[in-house]
């Protein structure tokens, strides 16, 4: 049975953050030495630990890459919490979770731009990717509350409000962009494509709330 060596996981894994033996980590490079009793190599790596780094005596069968499909995702970052994990187009040497595989994207951005604003992003880190694995979305009221505090929020992996500049509506957003609007008590949906969707959504968070389709008028 092949085992991947050192050159494998460089190609796949160096620079990236994956699961190993079950647990997130991040490696800069592995490399091949010499085991103690200098029967054969052996590949190491330095995995950061709190505020050190602690060199480990690989298993590559324990290296497993994070799995993840484009997705909207909540991080507190300035004034924004909702922002959206893209995938880019597949590089099949590349197994872990970096800025090669995908690539954040704040969903204002092209409503900042209209306003002469800059719409920031956070850095690809270790708290970043920790709450991409987490995928932690709040209740409906409980996202109306933070857009008290916040310009956007995600309620799901599909969708996102943001605060609307126009009325006290707020908008829903989808990953492809603005399908309707939302108030503490109802959607209004305005992209056909959209509605089925939106209502899967209420389903799986057991909300009742009114959704009304407008995308026939």
């Amino acid at each position: 049975m092949y085992t991947d060596t050192a050159d494998d996981l460089n190609k796949k894994y160096a620079g990236t953050y994956f699961w190993y033996n079950g647990e997130l980590v991040y490696a800069a490079e592995f490399q091949n030495r010499k085991s103690p009793e200098g029967a054969s190599d052996e590949i190491v790596t330095v995995f950061p630990h709190k505020n050190n780094e602690i060199l480990v005596v690989v298993n590559p069968d324990l290296i497993k890459p994070i799995e993840f499909e484009s997705a909207f995702f909540n991080i507190v970052y300035r004034n924004e919490m909702a922002f959206k994990l893209m995938r880019r187009a597949k590089r099949q040497n590349r197994k872990g979770l970096c800025n090669d595989t995908v690539f954040l994207l704040n969903p204002l951005a092209e409503l900042y731009a209209l306003f002469g604003k800059t719409a920031h992003t956070p850095s690809f880190a270790l708290d970043t990717v920790k709450n991409i694995i987490a995928s932690v979305f709040p209740t409906w009221p409980d996202a109306i509350q933070a857009l008290k505090t916040y310009h956007s929020v995600a309620v799901s992996p599909l969708f996102a409000l943001c605060r609307s500049s126009l009325d006290q509506n707020f908008l829903m957003l989808s990953m492809f962009g603005f399908i309707g609007k939302a108030t503490p008590d109802s959607i209004t949906i305005y992209h056909k494509p959209s509605y089925q969707e939106v209502r899967d959504y209420l389903t799986r968070s057991n909300n009742n709330m009114v959704l009304l389709n407008a995308s026939n008028t």
